[in-house]
Parts: C-alpha cells; structure tokens; sequence
C-alpha cells in the first residue's frame, strides 16, 4: 500500500495494471 497515493496521478492503464499486480499479490 506504500506509495498507491503517489501512484493515483498515473494513466487508468497503468492503474489497473496496478490492481491486478496487488490482486495476485
């Protein structure tokens, strides 16, 4: 969860790539 609020301003893509990594994590 560290720094998910500096990550916030990126693209949607980029995001949801996110997600999905924090998901499987």
């Amino acid at each position: 969860k560290s720094g998910s609020s500096g990550r916030v301003y990126l693209p949607p893509d980029w995001i949801g790539k996110r997600v999905k990594v924090i998901r499987v994590d």
